[in-house]
């Protein structure tokens, strides 16, 4: 475990990455800048969860109400985690935050998250299905690099960006359900994947993006006039 004395004001991101015997975290309770609760690290004020202890062998892990933000690195490598459930509240997951958590099977996201940072699901390597939040604007790039069974994703009305090589490395995608809301889609956002389909509005954003990557498109839903 990993105490913390009360004149600690700064923790970085990624501090404890890598540190995977590391089962709890602990601080007084009048520690004025953090929190404990179970044993996962929080500040003062419950909006940031600060990290999670990589050593934890426990297979699901509620985020408490209240929490805004997952930080950058903060459940790195959490190879025992299948399943995180996430508070209405999150508004956003900051880059690296759940990178090579490889037991993490499915992700249902709030619809309060608006921001997905850059390779915050990295080399999730279980991954096979992930529910979008209504609310979601931007999927920063890398954020699913390499989820390798990863067969398909619908993304929201209201999405505007997703970012260069956001789902790279799927090599089981074979269905992508892009808005017409959608303005920019980055470099290599989706693999060379022999039977990849992308699917939206005739005349969107999303046929022009096909079109020039060479992806197959099949038009559904209202054309964009």
């Amino acid at each position: 475990s990993a105490e913390f004395p009360d004149c600690l004001q700064t923790i970085v991101d990624g501090a404890f990455s890598g540190c995977s015997a590391l089962q709890s975290f602990s601080a007084s309770a009048t520690h004025p800048v953090f929190r404990v609760v179970d044993g996962v690290l929080f500040t003062a004020d419950g909006k940031t969860l600060v990290a999670y202890p990589g050593g934890r062998k426990a297979e699901t892990y509620r985020v408490p109400d209240g929490v805004e933000t997952i930080p950058a690195s903060s459940f790195l490598g959490c190879s025992a985690l299948s399943e995180v459930k996430f508070p209405k509240q999150l508004k956003a997951i900051a880059p690296h935050a759940f990178i090579g958590c490889e037991s993490l099977t499915s992700v249902a996201l709030p619809d309060g998250l608006t921001l997905i940072g850059d390779d915050a699901f990295e080399d999730c390597v279980s991954l096979e299905s992930v529910s979008f939040p209504s609310g979601l604007k931007v999927v920063e790039p890398g954020a699913f690099g390499g989820c390798v069974k990863l067969s398909s994703v619908a993304f929201p009305d209201g999405l505007k960006t997703l970012g260069d090589e956001a789902f790279s490395r799927c090599e089981s995608l074979t269905s992508v359900e892009i808005p017409a809301s959608v303005e920019e889609i980055g470099r290599r956002s989706f693999p060379r994947n022999a039977d990849l389909v992308i699917r939206g509005a005739a005349g969107s954003y999303a046929e022009t993006f096909a079109a020039e990557a060479g992806i197959p498109f099949e038009a559904s839903g209202e054309p964009v006039e």
